[in-house]
C-alpha cells in the first residue's frame, strides 16, 4: 500500500512539488555581474557621454565668425597669409607690397645679432631666424605685419630694441623700393607664431631724419589693428573717387 500525506496526496508528489518551488526560488535570484559586465557597462555610459561633451565643445571653437568689418576682414586674410605661408617669407596686396615685404625681412634677418641672440643665447637656427612680413601698400598707409620666432622669450629691454630696429628698417624699406609717399601713415604690428605683442605707428619720411624715427608704441589688440586696415581701405577708395585735376 502506497504511503500517503496528511493531505492524502502520495509523497512522491509531494516531493515534486518541493523540487518546482526550490528551482522557482532559483530562478527568482538574479545573478551577480563580473567585473568584466561592471566595466563594459561603464563604458557604454562614459563612452558616449564623452563623444557628446567633444562634439559640443569643438563645433564652437571652428565655427568660423564673420568679420565685422572690411577692416577685420582684411586683417584676418592678411594673418592667414603668414599663418599659411608653405616656406615664402613674404605676401602683400599688391606686387610692389610684397617687393617691401621681403626687403624688409631680409633686412631684419640681417640685423638679427642684438634683440635675437638674447633669445636664443645657443643661436637660433635658420629656420628660427625667419622673418614673416605682409606688406598692406595703399596710396597714404603701409601697414606692416610681422612674425618672429622667438619674440615671446626676449626680455623686455630687447623688445625694444627690436622695435626701434623694425622701424628703422621699414622706413628704409619702402625708401628702397620707392613705395612710399612722405608723410604717409606707418604701422607695424609685430608678434610671434604665439600671437601679436606690439603695434608701432607714426610716419613715413623720404629722407633720413630724426622725424623718421618717431613712433608710438602700444600694446597690439585685433580691433586697433582692424582699425589701421579699415582707415587704409577708406583711404584708398577716396583716392580713387576723387576727380582728376
Amino acid at each position: 500500500m502506497a504511503r500517503t500525506s496528511e493531505l492524502g496526496l502520495p509523497r512522491e508528489e509531494t516531493s515534486c512539488q518541493r523540487c518546482a518551488v526550490h528551482m522557482n526560488s532559483l530562478l527568482l535570484v538574479e545573478p551577480q555581474p563580473t567585473r568584466r559586465t561592471k566595466l563594459v557597462r561603464g563604458l557604454l555610459v562614459v563612452v558616449p557621454a564623452l563623444l557628446a561633451a567633444m562634439i559640443f565643445l569643438w563645433i564652437p571653437m571652428n565655427v568660423t565668425r564673420a568679420p565685422r568689418s572690411l577692416g577685420e576682414a582684411a586683417f584676418l586674410a592678411a594673418d592667414r597669409q603668414i599663418a599659411y605661408n608653405r616656406g615664402r617669407i613674404a605676401f602683400g596686396n599688391s606686387a610692389q607690397a610684397v617687393t617691401v615685404a621681403a626687403e624688409f625681412s631680409r633686412a631684419m634677418k640681417a640685423s638679427w645679432k642684438q634683440p635675437f641672440d638674447e633669445a636664443d643665447s645657443a643661436g637660433a637656427s635658420e629656420i628660427r631666424r625667419r622673418v614673416l612680413t605682409h606688406c598692406e601698400l595703399h596710396p597714404a598707409h603701409c601697414i606692416l605685419l610681422v612674425q618672429f620666432s622667438e619674440l615671446h622669450r626676449m626680455t623686455a629691454d630687447a623688445k625694444l630694441s627690436l622695435q626701434t630696429i623694425a622701424w628703422e628698417q621699414a622706413q628704409a624699406a619702402l625708401r628702397t623700393k620707392n613705395a612710399g609717399t612722405n608723410g604717409m601713415k606707418l604701422v607695424l604690428g609685430l608678434g610671434d607664431l604665439q600671437g601679436y605683442d606690439t603695434i608701432l605707428t607714426g610716419r613715413f619720411a623720404l629722407e633720413v631724419s630724426s622725424d623718421a624715427g618717431r613712433m608710438n608704441s602700444v600694446e597690439f589688440s585685433p580691433e586697433l589693428i582692424s582699425g589701421y586696415f579699415e582707415e587704409a581701405l577708406k583711404s584708398k577708395q577716396s583716392n580713387r573717387s576723387k576727380p582728376l585735376q
